[in-house]
């Protein structure tokens, strides 16, 4: 929490660990050329090895909810708490 001082750095945070979980999608498909974080191979192939797919793209919308809830000014603190413990799951 603080990293994101305002709303607009948290949706820019939750943009990135969109990304994040994009890439571990591909990463599972074996689309390595629409990798993002291509630098980071070795902690993508890591993370793939902890997240099955199903759950990735579950993780996903779980994500794209929080985005949601920020943007109707739900407080930031639950919503980030929130998704923790649903991605941990």
């Amino acid at each position: 929490m603080p990293h994101f001082k305002e709303r607009s750095q948290l949706q820019e945070g939750l943009d990135l660990l969109l990304i994040w979980f994009r890439d571990i999608v591909h990463y599972h498909l074996e689309e390595t050329t629409a990798i993002v974080f291509a630098n980071h191979q070795d902690k993508l192939e890591a993370a793939s090895m902890f997240w099955s797919l199903s759950h990735t793209t579950e993780s996903l919308q779980f994500i794209m909810e929080a985005k949601r809830k920020i943007e109707q000014n739900v407080h930031p603190q639950l919503v980030l708490e929130q998704l923790t413990l649903q991605i941990q799951r």
